[in-house]
């Protein structure tokens, strides 16, 4: 477990995070040491208090009393009193101090690693999502990463107790060996019972946790992005079963943990009372009085009232430990495969975007003998296409389902990346308009200027673009103008207004070229015929690639391409093209 523990450490810290906690332990084991002492001294404080002649018996204690002059047991012990008060006041300050590191400490780290993952998750190929589920990375991002770090606090916490009970431990060894070492041993052997018969079970319990969670947050997600066709199909039961089955699994394994996660204590409690008890029972059968034993006995119920605590935390934390692990290995799994990537990335300087175009002025988009298949897969979707658009010009492009249109149009945006071939591209930028446009729950605003900061946002810009998108006159009308609410993926407006603003969100950053990829396959024909009027007052100001499978669509392009096996072949031309 401990070497599984570190190694999901090493990936979760940075270096940096790995140096303050170095600092960090040193703190710790300052103030466990602290609070040791404060223990150790407790049984001669009392002695002192208690039994005038114990001053002489001790060479230390009585050194101190000829030293400071004190004239009497009483007077000392009075001076004790108030060094107890004092040691308990800084030993208390320090902790607090130690306290107020480590939530820093943990604070930080979890920004830190949320950061980084949602980074990673950020950066990722675009293939990458096309593998995974959003549910997962928003269940890792959010539940998990909390999980995680609570661990990382309960391990600080267990690395205190477990300095202060070795200490403790230490200075019980020092004061009777045999009675130590004995109750010890038991300690060891409860404690191998433990991990070989409990924690496979805690591990075991940890997974279907883990695995039922993820399936659980992915028919959540499911569940409330089809909520329409769920209620009219009425699939309620059938979804919220499929919700509480996983319930049903996680609840299981929690009730294994809170079991098995409670044993130890129990088993830790009896080990060392039965223990204490055994062996004294054993040293008076041998002759040893009751009365010689009390000095030892007395230094174990001290030791005992912070050890017996502490010892319950540390096993109730590797408990925890170990139901945790699959969730730790998950996190640590995106943060050690996004540092493989940077590393290949930074050793090959290959990254997936377009080149600009460098000759041939007239074109703006050149495909260069470009092919494409997705990963572990052998089917070529684009087979050596070589394609160019002129400046000014409609493009459409045809084809049934699956041929490859969209595959054609990511790697003109450069969020794909060819096999083999390369793409040049001419002009500032390009404008995305897709078959559903992604709606922030937020302003027409801040949808239009969607990546740019409010006080940067231009409403100059904005009005402009939603006229070009024909839709300005619709927000004019209405009282809050660009501070409308569209409502969560735009539910308070319709289709053709959410693809107007989507319309308007790709014009805002003034690109050069204009790609619609089934931009009006989801609307009304009457709808459709708007939006395409409103595309067609931008021909010829900007290169314009219109991806489509209805005719109609394209009827007013100056060259249609169709995309069948693999190859992009020229369908029509218009003759004053």
């Amino acid at each position: 477990m401990v070497n599984d523990l570190l190694e999901q450490l090493q990936v979760i810290l940075t270096g940096k995070q790995k140096r303050q906690a170095a600092v960090l332990f040193a703190v710790m084991l300052i103030g466990a040491f602290l609070e040791a002492f404060g223990v150790s001294v407790i049984v001669p404080f009392v002695a002192v208090i208690t039994r005038d002649d114990f001053i002489q018996k001790i060479p230390l204690l009585s050194r101190i009393f000829d030293s400071f002059g004190f004239s009497s047991p009483s007077q000392f012990a009075f001076a004790c009193m108030v060094a107890m008060i004092l040691i308990y006041l800084a030993k208390t300050a320090f902790l607090i101090f130690e306290y107020d590191l480590q939530a820093e400490f943990i604070s930080r780290c979890k920004f830190e690693t949320q950061r980084r993952l949602v980074q990673s998750f950020l950066n990722r190929p675009y293939v990458y999502y096309l593998r995974k589920n959003s549910a997962d990375m928003h269940k890792l991002l959010v539940s998990d990463l909390n999980k995680v770090f609570q661990v990382l606090q309960n391990l600080l916490a267990m690395l205190t107790d477990i300095i202060v009970a070795v200490v403790l431990l230490i200075t019980l060894f020092i004061i009777d060996p045999l009675m130590s070492a004995s109750v010890l041993l038991i300690i060891l052997l409860t404690v191998f019972i433990i991990s070989r018969f409990i924690r496979p079970r805690l591990d075991a319990a940890g997974k279907v946790v883990v695995t039922n969670e993820r399936i659980r947050s992915r028919w959540i997600s499911q569940g409330f992005a089809g909520i329409k066709e769920i209620k009219h199909i009425r699939a309620e039961e059938f979804v919220a079963e499929k919700i509480c089955e996983t319930g049903r699994q996680i609840a299981a394994g929690e009730r294994v943990r809170q079991v098995l996660g409670s044993i130890p204590r129990a088993l830790i409690e009896m080990a060392c009372v039965c223990g204490m008890l055994g062996v004294l029972v054993m040293m008076m059968s041998f002759g040893k009085t009751l009365e010689s034993l009390l000095p030892a006995v007395s230094a174990f119920a001290m030791v005992a009232i912070k050890v017996m605590p502490a010892a319950n935390r540390i096993t109730s934390t590797m408990a925890t430990v170990v139901y945790n692990m699959p969730i730790l290995k998950n996190l640590s799994s995106p943060l050690r495969e996004s540092e493989g990537q940077t590393e290949k990335t930074a050793r090959t300087g290959k990254r997936c975007t377009v080149e600009k175009n460098t000759g041939e002025e007239r074109y703006d988009i050149i495909f260069d003998h470009v092919s494409f298949a997705y990963p572990g897969t052998d089917r070529l979707i684009l087979e050596d296409v070589s394609f160019k658009a002129e400046r000014g010009k409609m493009i459409g492009i045809s084809g049934i389902s699956g041929a490859g249109k969209t595959t054609f149009a990511d790697i003109m945006l450069g969020i794909l990346e060819p096999d083999s071939g390369q793409v040049l591209i001419q002009g500032s930028s390009i404008g995305y308009i897709p078959q559903f446009t992604f709606m922030l729950d937020d302003t027409v605003r801040a949808n239009v200027a969607f990546g740019i900061e409010p006080g940067k946002i231009k409403d100059e810009l904005v009005w402009e673009c939603l006229a070009e998108a024909q839709i300005a006159d619709y927000f004019k009308s209405v009282p809050e103008g660009l501070d409308t609410k569209v409502g969560e993926r735009g539910i308070r407006l319709s289709g053709g207004q959410v693809q107007r603003i989507g319309i308007a969100r790709a014009l805002y950053r003034q690109p050069d070229i204009l790609v619609f990829d089934e931009a009006t396959s989801a609307l009304d024909l009457e709808t459709e015929a708007a939006i395409i009027d409103a595309v067609n007052q931008m021909h010829g100001k900007k290169t314009m690639v219109i991806i489509a499978h209805k005719s109609g669509v394209l009827a007013d392009c100056d060259e249609i391409y169709k995309v069948a096996d693999g190859k992009l072949i020229l369908a029509r031309q218009r003759s004053n093209a």
